[in-house]
This record gives C-alpha cells, sequence and structure tokens, in this order.
C-alpha cells in the first residue's frame, strides 16, 4: 500500500502538466474618454470617444442631437455626432447614453444659446445710408484678428487682438485656457496660455462679452498628445505664472531641460538672470495705479514654455505674506510670516534658501570652517547620508503652533492657533542630530515702507522688528522682536538680564546651527562670537560681498544686484538684511522721538523704531555669566543690580561691515578688525544712583552707519529684495 501513494502522486502530476493553462476571461468594458463636450448656437459635429470591448449602440435623451446608427466592436470608439442649430437665447442640455451589453455611459452636450438681438427695439425708420465708421461714442466690441487658434499638445499661449471701447468679460470655455491679462483700451492684446494635452485632440471656445447685445467668440483647438522620445528636447518650469506686487522684487524658478535654453523678454521693468537650473526675474517697482504684465518665452531646441509675469498697481493693498497654506510657494527662507490660524507647510528639504544662497567655493567654506561644506550639502538629500527623519518645535512663545511633522517628501506642516507671537521648527535626523531651524513669525501682515537713497535706490522695508508682532508703539514689548548675532539666522531672546544659553570657546559657523537658541561670547578675537581660526571672520555671512573684499578699493559699496540673501539670512522669503547704506539718506529732520522710539518719516508712512536696545557681554554687568540688555535690571558682580541704558537706543543690524577683509591669503588684523555697520539711534544718559535717567533735554545722535561689534545681538528690520 505504501508503494501505492508515490505511483499516484506522479500520475497526477503528469495529468497537470499535460493540461494547457486556460485563458484569463476578459471582462467586459465600457467607458467614456470624456463625460462632457461643449458647443456654440450653430451646431455642428462632435467626435465623442468612449473605450470598450462590446458591441455598442448610441443613443440620444434629445432630439436636437442626431447620433449614428452603426455600431461596431473596437477596442476605442470615436463617433461624430450632429448637434442642431439652437434658435433660442438660452443654453441647453442633452445627454447620449452608450449602451454595450448591460454597461453603458453617459456624456453630456451643452449647447450655448443664439446671441440675443443687439437691437430689441429697432428704429421704425432706419437710415437708409448708415455711416460705415460707428460714432465714436456708440458701444463697439469687435474680433480685430482671427476666429482661430491651433496649440500644439504641448501648451503654448495665443493672442486675442480686440477692438473695444467697454469694459467686457471674458470667458474660458475649457479649465485648460487661462486668461493672461486684461485691460479695456482702444485695442487690447489679450492673452491667454494653454495647459499641456496629456490626452485626445481637444477644441473650446473663448468668449468676450459686453452686457447683452455685444459679443464674440473665438475657437481653440489642441493636438491630440504624443510620447516622447527619450532623445527628444524637453524643457519645463515649475510654474506658469508669477505675480509681484507693486514694490517689485525678484522671483526664482526652476527650469529642467536636457539642452541649453533662451529667454525672451520684450519689457524694460523686468530683468531675467540665469544661473545653472535657476532662473531669475527682477521686476522693478510699478510706479502707475493699473497693473501690468509681461509673457517671456522660453524655448531649447524647438521646445516653447511661457512664464507670465503680473504686477499690481501702486495702492492695490494686496497682502503678500497671505500666500496660502503653502508658506514656501514663493521661495524657501528660514523665517516665515504666518498672518492668521490655519494650518500651513513649507518645504524642508533644503536648508534656508538653498544653494543659491551659498556665496563661497568648498574649499573656502572649509578652510573657514563655515558650514553645510558644500553646495550638495545645501539640500538634505544627500546631507550626511541621513535626511530630516522628525520635526518638533524647540521654543514657543506664546502657543503660536501646534501637530508639528513632517513626511517622507521632507514637508513639514502644522497648524496655526492665531495666537500672536513666534516659534521655532527643527528637524533632526535617525541619529537625533539637529540639522537646521525655521523661525515661524505669528503676527499680522507687516506693511512695506519706502523711501529712497542718495543715489535714488528705492529702499522698501517692512514696519516692524524682525519677530514683533505690532508695529503700534503703545503695544510696547510687542514691537521689540528679537535679536540676532550678526551673521546668524536664528532669533535669540534674553529674559531679565541673562541669555539662554551662553558658550565660549573655538565655535565654528556647524556648532551655531545646531544650537540655535546658544549666545556665543567672544573669546579668540575682540568683538566676535565666531572663532572657527585666525583667518574666519563673519563679515560677509549676511550677503554683502564686499565686506569680504577681494580687490584693493576697501569703501566700495556693494549696489542693490550684487547683494546676495545668503541660507543665514534671517529673513522671511523676498526679504534680507538691508545693506549699510540702506538708512544713508535719512536725518534728524526726518525723525522725531518719544519714550517709546524712533520715528521716521517715509514715503508712505511713518517706520516706527521702538527702544528694543541691544544685548552684550560685560564684566562690570555679570561678569562671564551674563549678559546685559532690555528689558530688566543687569546684576553686577557683586550681586547689585544696574538698569542699563537700553530704554533710549534703536540698533538695527546691516549686511555691511566697517571695514573690508580679505577671505584668504591674510591673517586676522585685531587692530582693524572690530565692526559691523548697523542704524543706530541713541539719547544721552544721566546716572543717578542704579537707575539711568533719560529726559527731553537729553542730546539725540543718528547714525546711518555706526560700527558695532559683532558678537553682540540686535534687531534686524527687513528690506524686500529688489
Amino acid at each position: 500500500m505504501k508503494k501505492l501513494f508515490p505511483i499516484i502522486a506522479i500520475f497526477c502530476m503528469l495529468i497537470l502538466w499535460g493540461c494547457p493553462e486556460k485563458e484569463p476571461v476578459e471582462e467586459d468594458m465600457l467607458s467614456a474618454v470624456k463625460t462632457e463636450y461643449s458647443i456654440g448656437a450653430d451646431g455642428g459635429e462632435i467626435a465623442i470617444s468612449y473605450k470598450t470591448n462590446l458591441t455598442c449602440s448610441v443613443k440620444s435623451e434629445a432630439s436636437w442631437i442626431t447620433v449614428p446608427t452603426k455600431t461596431k466592436t473596437v477596442t476605442t470608439e470615436t463617433v461624430s455626432i450632429k448637434i442642431a442649430a439652437n434658435t433660442s437665447t438660452e443654453e441647453r442640455v442633452g445627454k447620449v447614453t452608450v449602451s454595450g451589453g448591460a454597461l453603458t455611459a453617459a456624456i453630456t452636450i451643452k449647447q450655448s444659446g443664439k446671441a440675443k438681438d443687439p437691437d430689441p427695439d429697432p428704429d421704425p425708420d432706419p437710415d437708409p445710408d448708415p455711416d460705415p465708421d460707428p460714432d465714436p461714442e456708440d458701444d463697439v466690441l469687435e474680433n480685430g484678428g482671427t476666429s482661430s487658434y491651433s496649440i500644439p499638445y504641448a501648451g503654448g499661449s495665443f493672442t486675442v487682438k480686440v477692438r473695444s471701447n467697454v469694459d467686457y468679460s471674458v470667458e474660458c470655455g475649457a479649465a485648460w485656457i487661462h486668461q493672461a491679462t486684461t485691460k479695456t483700451v482702444t485695442e487690447d492684446s489679450v492673452n491667454f496660455t494653454v495647459d499641456a494635452n496629456e490626452g485626445e485632440a481637444r477644441s473650446a471656445t473663448v468668449s468676450f462679452t459686453y452686457g447683452n447685445t455685444l459679443t464674440f467668440s473665438v475657437t481653440v483647438n489642441q493636438n491630440a498628445y504624443i510620447a516622447p522620445s527619450e532623445d527628444d528636447p524637453y524643457l519645463e518650469l515649475s510654474t506658469k505664472e508669477v505675480t509681484i506686487d507693486e514694490y517689485g522684487g525678484e522671483v526664482s524658478i526652476a527650469v529642467s531641460a536636457n539642452f541649453e535654453y533662451t529667454v525672451d523678454c520684450d519689457v524694460d521693468w523686468v530683468t531675467i538672470k540665469q544661473t545653472g537650473a535657476t532662473f531669475t526675474c527682477s521686476v522693478a517697482a510699478n510706479s502707475q495705479p493699473v497693473e501690468r504684465s509681461t509673457m517671456l518665452i522660453f524655448s531649447s531646441e524647438g521646445v516653447i514654455e511661457y512664464l507670465t509675469v503680473m504686477q499690481l498697481g501702486q495702492g492695490s493693498n494686496v497682502d503678500p505674506f497671505d500666500v496660502g497654506s503653502n508658506l514656501s510657494v514663493n521661495g524657501t527662507a528660514n523665517c516665515y510670516v504666518v498672518p492668521k490660524a490655519g494650518n500651513y507647510t513649507f518645504d524642508a528639504s533644503v536648508m534656508g534658501n538653498g544653494p543659491q544662497g551659498f556665496i563661497w567655493e568648498d574649499e573656502v567654506a572649509v578652510e573657514q570652517n563655515l558650514w553645510p561644506w558644500d553646495l550638495i550639502s545645501v539640500t538634505f538629500s544627500n546631507y550626511g547620508g541621513e535626511k530630516p527623519n522628525t520635526a518638533e518645535v524647540l521654543w514657543d512663545d506664546n502657543n503660536v503652533i501646534t501637530g508639528v511633522s513632517i513626511n517622507s517628501d521632507l514637508v513639514v506642516s502644522f497648524t496655526a492657533t492665531g495666537n500672536k507671537g513666534n516659534a521655532v521648527i527643527i528637524v533632526r535626523n535617525k541619529l537625533n542630530q539637529l540639522l537646521w531651524s525655521w523661525h515661524i513669525w505669528c503676527t499680522d501682515s507687516p506693511d512695506r515702507l519706502r523711501h529712497e537713497t542718495f543715489n535714488g535706490t528705492p529702499i522698501v522695508m517692512l514696519d516692524r522688528n524682525l519677530g514683533a508682532t505690532s508695529a503700534n508703539p503703545s503695544d510696547g514689548q510687542a514691537t521689540f522682536g528679537y535679536w540676532y548675532q550678526f551673521g546668524r539666522k536664528d532669533p535669540l531672546k534674553l529674559q531679565y538680564g541673562a541669555a539662554w544659553s551662553m558658550v565660549s570657546g573655538e565655535q565654528s559657523m556647524e556648532a551655531s546651527v545646531e544650537h540655535p537658541t546658544t549666545i556665543y561670547k567672544f573669546v579668540g578675537k575682540d568683538n566676535e562670537w565666531f572663532n572657527g581660526s585666525v583667518k574666519t571672520i563673519t563679515a560677509d555671512l549676511w550677503g554683502n560681498p564686499y565686506a569680504m573684499h577681494n580687490g584693493t578699493d576697501h569703501l566700495y559699496q556693494a549696489s542693490m544686484d550684487e547683494l546676495r540673501k545668503t541660507i543665514y539670512d534671517p529673513c522671511p522669503p523676498g526679504y534680507m538684511v538691508p545693506p549699510e547704506w540702506a538708512w544713508e539718506s535719512i536725518t534728524m529732520d526726518d525723525c522725531y522721538a518719544d519714550d517709546k522710539g524712533l520715528y521716521v518719516t517715509e514715503q508712505n508712512g511713518v517706520s516706527f523704531y521702538p527702544f528694543a536696545g541691544f544685548g552684550d557681554q560685560g564684566d562690570e554687568y555679570g561678569g562671564d555669566n551674563g549678559w546685559y540688555g532690555y528689558p530688566g535690571y543687569t546684576p553686577k558682580s557683586d550681586g547689585s543690580k544696574y538698569h542699563h541704558n537700553m530704554r533710549n537706543v534703536v540698533c538695527c543690524w546691516s549686511s555691511g561691515s566697517e571695514l573690508a577683509f580679505l577671505r584668504s591669503g591674510h591673517e586676522w588684523d585685531k587692530d582693524n578688525y572690530h565692526h559691523a555697520n548697523m542704524f543706530v539711534y541713541m539719547q544721552n544718559e544721566e546716572l543717578s544712583g542704579n537707575t539711568v535717567m533719560v529726559n527731553e533735554n537729553s542730546p539725540a545722535y543718528l547714525y546711518v552707519k555706526y560700527g558695532h561689534v559683532r558678537q553682540r545681538v540686535c534687531s534686524v528690520r527687513c528690506m524686500k529684495m529688489q
């Protein structure tokens, strides 16, 4: 019996091996390629498509839609249906049903109504010989060009010439057509862009209408998608449209192409600059009340892409900080303004503003103990082999954010509670190392105040210090904001004369990034917190190239287009620490002060600079363990308290150095190496016991380029990039 089982098993295997495998049964399939079509009032033919493996019939529920009688079984079927003219002025909707076996697919047909009679009550005695030229006072809306446009499947643009003297409306008949600009002039050029087509050929109409009497339309036909081969050229833009406020500024977009590309621009108020894969568009301020726009043309080996640049008119009052839920939509930075409660995200895959903010060669970065040391590490994709793994709140001064998290795409999400205040979010890797930090500034959107320098350069600054939650002088400490050591990106806070944490010794830039709440005091160099080596100095960490000079003219001032927002810059996207000449046109005649701060008359308002003072280390005021600053009393070494003269001082950093220095090949000269320039206002004080008294008779001084030691902590007032 035991021998029988192996014989039976072998027999069964032979039977199974000899039986052919059954082919799978194909399931019935029927689906419409597109479920809705539109057509004009004159009717015509529409080609509708559906995918099926059945023999199907096509029926219409509307008498004005005629369907074919023949059908056949195909994988994809295209059927032409005829649409009768619509004699009514009302739009009508009908349905076409495709049936196959037990399956059906419904397709909606929308037909617009005919145009209304332009003159429902005609003159009973019309002029037998009307003037062929209309009266200038008559309403006119006419097509000044062609009535049909053909667009390649990759998308593109077209321009409709409109002859009109009325405020007309424009309606795009499909979601894949976008109007780029609208004007009301004698003859308009109305620009449109068309999205890339990823399916079958398609068509739509664009209608121009004024009231119930004047209208015309144009037809847009777009070719079907054709899959490119690997050798075909491609050109892609990270965005197709950007909007700039009236003050102008810079916008950077990513360009992906496998061949060199060119950019054409036909207006003088837009300047273009290409840096590798990054394209920068610099827009001048708009002095007119009306918005303006232009279209930049990118081309590479026959492939064309379009970037529409729109700029708001002066006095438009559009909030540039209310950018929606994606805070980094206009670029990444170390600080983001959050003007209201809601759910927000930002791109945490790069440090600060990314590679464009890294201004040194890799070997120089290593030599000077800068960090990160190479351009690859500016993004987290290759950061030490360890990407950010977790996100958390490092500190929050008023319960302003909750629910912080990071996903696999390195996008940080959080919820803003609506409270005003500040917080810092950090990311760590799997080894629990702190990789980078971001300042979340929860405040109502700052206003922008404008003045001009001596050379006529327009300067636009925010109306409050970085980190301040109010620009109203009556709000006291809410106007102070946070303090910063020169060249560092993170806000620092002093509480009652003592820093959260203070460290001395040989520090590198990496240490300052890994410890964003630590204040570093000088040891190896006079007045310098950054002690990586004798050749290491921080004069250009905020992007002023002539602070670290490479030539012979040490008095040269960098122009606006030579400045650079670095990865250490503490300001929001589109803003940076100002250069040393930003305040040079301001004089005492432009200013007045009270017991709260300094007021500067600008072109479009008044800038308030609070008496927020500064923080510093000093043996008399606390020895090695103490920093003094406003607010609060500072302890002396003997334990007594001293109220220092901070309440009558304005100190705002610039990005410029009092002197310029070479980065390599020269030892540090401590006799000439001390100060960075800043905007300073101060009043003299009178000492009475342990209290400093300031009264209205105290003399005041204004310094637009005051040399201040870089290890101190002072306010920052951000300037708009131009």
